[in-house]
């Protein structure tokens, strides 16, 4: 292995330990451009479909009550319930706060920073079983990062490195209309 390449390798280790950390229980799914000819994951065939904002929309945030996270739009809105963490950990990255102990999403968004890494944006795709699905999209050097997270993770990240979040279009159907 070319000695350029092993902090793109450490930098993916690193990410993967610290996604299994966030999420020991939910099914991970990895995705990365590799470098010329190397197979690092599992490799995104389609990197124009992971880039692509075409079908979403830009949403906003918001914390009215703890365990309630609103996303919204110009006219749009739709509340979604969470643990009093993932909220609590939203509304203090919204806010610049952290805490005297760092949580999961502030050592992450950390890790992130001081490799190097940008958090692109954040795309929830899909709602299936009453739950929304996100994937965090990140880049390094000219390569790609896909990670599935929980849609309060994401957005929790997402604040953390002013990385804009998107929702699918036929998913905002749902929410109620406020104009």
């Amino acid at each position: 292995m070319p000695g350029k390449n092993r902090p793109v390798l450490l930098i993916i280790a690193v990410l993967l330990l610290v996604t299994i950390g966030l999420q020991a229980y939910s099914n991970q799914q990895l995705f990365i451009q590799p470098a010329a000819n190397e197979t690092i994951l599992h490799v995104q065939s389609n990197l124009s479909e992971l880039l692509s904002l075409d079908g979403y929309e830009k949403v906003n945030a918001s914390i009215p009550s703890p365990g309630i996270i609103v996303v919204s739009t110009e006219c749009l809105k739709i509340p979604m319930t969470t643990d009093l963490y993932q909220s609590e950990s939203i509304q203090n990255g919204i806010d610049g706060i952290t805490t005297a102990r760092p949580n999961s999403h502030d050592i992450f968004a950390g890790t992130v920073k001081n490799f190097g890494i940008e958090v692109l944006f954040v795309k929830v795709y899909e709602m299936r079983d009453q739950m929304y699905f996100s994937k965090i999209i990140m880049r390094k050097d000219g390569s790609y990062l896909s990670m599935e997270a929980r849609p309060s993770d994401a957005t929790a990240i997402a604040v953390r490195m002013n990385a804009p979040v998107y929702f699918k279009k036929s998913l905002l159907v749902s929410g109620e209309r406020v104009c």
